[in-house]
């Protein structure tokens, strides 16, 4: 019998790590040794334990995978290191090659390419997922530089003041931190852009981005939503309270980004993800960038993304100084209210956004983003600007969301009876009540996108989870994401259906599965991972956020 091949994991993320052991736990050939959270650690590991294959992230903090890869290949290290990646780009392709990676394989590919990589790589040979094959081979067509990478041209020096110029540290902030003069800063910047034919700093921080450098926002991002399940709270929509007896001049008027009441001045950048407000966002750190709004109404909210990498922006109204607004914000948030402007006279108005390119002592960059607007009429009691980002009681633009139902002490339905969304025959069970029973390995995911800000999920078969009720027909919330996979519905002992919760864009508290018709009576509702996903689909999970009972 040959011996298993020994693994290190090296990833950044949690659940992925958890995710690629559990693929590799089906397949006797294979076994995990270690893992590592960071670059730095990944290099260390890889000294102890002396895998035979590394699976190695690129873009992890500390160190890049890129860098990690590079040390050990340098070191001679026995055991190769295969780049498990969601980027596709030609430089960085070929930049993990250069620095001695035994192959590149795209996360988004089948599992059972990835086990022939690793076999590939284990036996001395390289490996390359299809798609990134014909980025290098139509890069090669068009005349790319065989000889190397622009990256590769620059200083072990350069490479650092690239990354923190990226940052969105000024030339004095490096100099102290490098202990260096404002000069030699300066100087090591010209000599960047000058071997990577970058102009301006726009241009050096979009090229930053490009090569993975710097975990901004939107790559966090984008990956974190895949993976942990829509991280970021959506608020809930624009609407009217019933119990006021407002005017209809007190509706709210969403304006998205890329209206053309919304005017862009100096450089921007375009961020196409879905937890921002229809899809869509803009970012800048530039001093000198500014977003204008022209709009009709008596009040302006301003509405954006806000992160430990965001920084700081003055806020005009009217071409007058109302606030510096903070963007920081530590876990993440989308689509929050960075600043409201209430009581205007009821006209025409022009609110102005300017990033100042700097950020607080806790931001590690000076990222502003603007998601969209919510103009509207405010009462005459109302009159107030706000940069905190709070909500205010007396706001008419977005209500405060309802309050999280009130389960009885049987723990069953809302205290009220009714759920107010579906009506009086309807009631909720959270998945923490009694009434539900969970067997086998199953993680809890603590988010504000969940019903009750939390929810439960599996990708082991030997996982399920049995809710028991009296009704004539129920529903299964949960989460699904391009992550996730295939589960066996069973209604009293006989299976249903089998559902597929994979979705390419990342949705919560969504109805997965419904049996509506159903004697009334006591029933059961069983969930079982099948440990299957589609063929489209990056893992096997299955989210449980809840359910709703009908009589």
């Amino acid at each position: 019998m040959n011996p298993r091949i020994r693994i290190l994991l090296c990833d950044d993320h949690p659940l992925l790590r958890e995710g690629l052991r559990a693929i590799l736990r089906e397949h006797p050939g294979f076994e995990v040794v270690g893992e590592a959270k960071d670059g730095l650690e990944a290099v260390s590991q890889f000294r102890t334990l002396r895998p035979d294959v590394a699976l190695m992230d690129i873009d992890m903090p500390e160190l890049s995978g890129l860098e990690a890869t590079r040390r050990i290949v340098e070191a001679r290290l026995p055991g190769k290191v295969l780049i498990l990646s969601l980027y596709d780009d030609e430089d960085l392709i070929a930049g993990c090659l250069d620095a001695g990676a035994a192959g590149y394989v795209l996360k988004d590919g089948p599992t059972t390419e990835l086990l022939f990589a690793i076999e590939a790589a284990h036996r001395g040979e390289r490996y390359m997922s299809p798609r990134a094959l014909s980025v290098v081979i139509e890069h090669a067509r068009e005349g790319g530089d065989k000889t190397g990478t622009r990256y590769d041209l620059l200083t072990d020096r350069e490479r650092e003041v690239l990354r923190r110029l990226a940052d969105g540290h000024s030339s004095k902030d490096i100099a102290l931190t490098l202990n260096l003069s404002i000069k030699t800063v300066d100087a090591h910047k010209y000599n960047l852009m000058r071997k990577l034919d970058i102009h301006n700093r726009a241009d050096l921080v979009k090229y930053a981005i490009r090569k993975k450098l710097v975990q901004v926002a939107a790559i966090a991002l984008m990956l974190g939503a895949s993976i942990v399940g829509a991280a970021l709270q959506r608020p809930d929509p624009v609407r009217r309270d019933p119990s006021r007896n407002d005017s209809p001049r007190n509706d709210a008027s969403r304006i998205e980004e890329k209206s053309e009441a919304v005017t862009w001045l100096g450089p921007w950048s375009t961020n196409a993800l879905p937890l921002n407000s229809g899809g869509g966002a803009r970012l800048s750190m530039e001093k000198g960038a500014e977003a204008r709004l022209d709009f009709v109404g008596t009040s302006v909210v301003w509405i954006g993304y806000r992160d430990e990498w965001s920084g700081l922006a003055d806020v005009l109204v009217d071409g007058e100084f109302q606030a510096t607004i903070d963007t920081f914000a530590k876990p993440a948030q989308a689509q929050a209210t960075l600043f409201r402007a209430e009581g205007l006279r009821d006209g025409r108005h022009t609110l102005i956004i300017r990033p100042k390119g700097t950020h607080q002592k806790d931001s590690s960059g000076s990222w502003v983003w603007v998601d969209a607007f919510i103009v509207g009429e405010a009462r005459e009691d109302s009159s107030s600007f706000d940069g905190s980002g709070s909500r205010d009681r007396r706001d008419r633009l977005a209500p405060a969301p309802d309050p999280a139902p009130r389960y009885s002490d049987s723990g069953r339905r809302p205290a009220s009876g009714r759920d107010p969304d579906r009506g009086a025959a309807s009631a909720l069970v959270d998945q923490e009540d009694q009434a539900v029973t969970w067997t086998g390995p199953w993680s809890t995911n603590r988010l504000p996108a969940h019903r009750g800000r939390s929810a439960r999920l599996a990708m082991e078969t030997t996982s399920s989870v049995s809710l028991t009720f009296t009704g004539t027909a129920v529903t299964w919330i949960g989460y699904r994401d391009e992550w996730s996979g295939i589960a066996d519905v069973l209604i009293d002992g006989k299976r249903r259906a089998t559902v597929d919760t994979y979705s390419k864009v990342a949705r919560g508290q969504v109805e997965l599965y419904t049996a509506s018709d159903l004697r009334d009576g006591f029933h059961t509702l069983t969930i079982q991972p099948t440990g299957r996903r589609a063929p489209t689909s990056g893992g096997a999970w299955i989210w449980v956020d809840g359910f709703v009972i009908t009589r």
